[in-house]
């Protein structure tokens, strides 16, 4: 618990799934800490919501992502143990697109260099084990068994739950109004108080930019439309017979989906409308924002077809390379990082988060996370150059091992 006076031992802005985790771990580790969220836990206005998220361990995204990712199920099983609650179901997940696709190639590469358990079906393949899918000819399917489904409420309420009966003093419906560092102390100042810790994690999401003016980071907002459907036939959906997916298309581009939890099949597509600010994206799902999506399940998900039950917005932070955000403030080393997740960040945030409580207290995080460094900004033009205008899967696939 807090000490008089406001101090903590570290204090952690912003609470969805990487605030949340990261005071989780702080607080496992003996720290006493302040945690400050703007709004409420399971707050519908970030990055953090949504119901299902994908989790995976072949990786198309970059190699340095595998051992990362492939850590995490210890760590959510050890989280679902704490708490009770049902965090995961290991429902496998199929990468599926052309064969010399980002998507499948990068994957491959990943199940190959880490020796990870997959499968590579052909598209009658794909079709005859799992028939809700109707993939095109020239499709293949990379089988991951290992993947898995999460339900991201259930973990923000395990983090803050556990961190809780560790001691963590988690405030909601309290913005950030400045913070402020004079040397070994941060302080932090909002509408209710102030307060002051030697360390400091900015784990603010979308509103990391506002946080660190001083950095001008190159990072972009964009805004996600998800639909979940009403499929006439639900047997086809269900988590015994429908993984996860992804899908890349021919034309790069790029959908995911999850099986029927009890609110029908959840279907995405990657990529969305670019927003300058997180309060100005517009919350409203319009049909053009599911025509796409609906077209796409038409195709080639031919056995979720039905009406769409509901859908919600979320948004995706985005560094210009994709990759995350995490790491010491280039002029504050007791301040630490950790946002811009792309939209495949959920998985990571167990990991990152006891990564992050490592680090601000003196500890080696446990991985190479130096391609995440925000001072990468400042030593590489062209991680600063112009973000791409949608998601294409596998970009840093084949990228040096970390």
């Amino acid at each position: 618990m807090a000490a008089p006076g406001g101090s903590y031992d570290c204090i952690v802005v912003g609470l969805g799934a990487a605030g949340a985790s990261t005071a989780y771990h702080l607080a496992s580790r003996g720290a006493s800490v302040l945690g400050l969220e703007q709004f409420d836990l399971n707050h519908p206005f970030g990055s953090s919501h949504g119901k299902t998220r994908i989790t995976r361990t072949t990786y198309s995204e970059g190699l340095q992502y595998v051992p990362l990712v492939t850590d995490t199920f210890a760590l959510w099983k050890a989280l679902e143990r704490h708490t009770g609650l049902s965090l995961l179901w290991e429902t496998g997940t199929l990468m599926i697109g052309p064969r010399e696709g980002r998507l499948v190639d990068g994957a491959l590469a990943s199940a190959r260099e880490f020796d990870l358990p997959h499968e590579l079906l052909d598209s009658k393949q794909v079709a005859g084990r799992f028939p809700v899918f109707a993939p095109a000819r020239g499709d293949v399917g990379l089988w991951d068994p290992r993947g898995a489904t999460l339900f991201p409420e259930r973990c923000l309420e395990a983090f803050t739950r556990a961190a809780t009966e560790r001691g963590a003093d988690l405030r909601f419906g309290e913005p950030v109004l400045r913070w402020a560092s004079d040397g070994p102390e941060v302080r932090v100042e909002t509408a209710r108080g102030r307060y002051s810790a030697p360390r400091l994690v900015l784990a603010a999401g979308s509103w990391l930019r506002d946080l660190v003016p001083e950095l001008s980071l190159p990072l972009t907002l964009e805004r996600q439309v998800v639909a979940w459907f009403r499929p006439t036939v639900r047997d086809l959906v269900q988590p015994t017979r429908m993984p996860a997916f992804l899908w890349e298309k021919s034309n790069s581009d790029g959908y995911y989906g999850v099986p029927d939890f009890g609110d029908g099949p959840k279907i995405a597509a990657n990529g969305g409308q670019r927003v300058d600010r997180p309060e100005q994206t517009p919350r409203a799902v319009t049909e053009a924002d599911l025509e796409p999506i609906r077209r796409f399940v038409r195709d080639s998900v031919p056995g979720a077809q039905g009406p769409v039950a509901s859908s919600v917005t979320c948004i995706y932070t985005n560094a210009p390379d994709r990759h995350f955000v995490w790491g010491f403030h280039p002029k504050q080393n007791n301040v630490l990082l950790f946002s811009a997740c792309s939209g495949h960040g959920f998985k990571f945030s167990v990991v990152l988060g006891l990564c992050a409580a490592r680090a601000v207290l003196g500890e080696d995080p446990g991985y190479d996370l130096s391609s995440f460094s925000p001072a990468r900004f400042d030593r590489d033009p062209t991680a600063a150059g112009a973000a791409p205008d949608s998601y294409t899967p596998g970009r840093n696939a084949r990228s040096r091992r970390a």
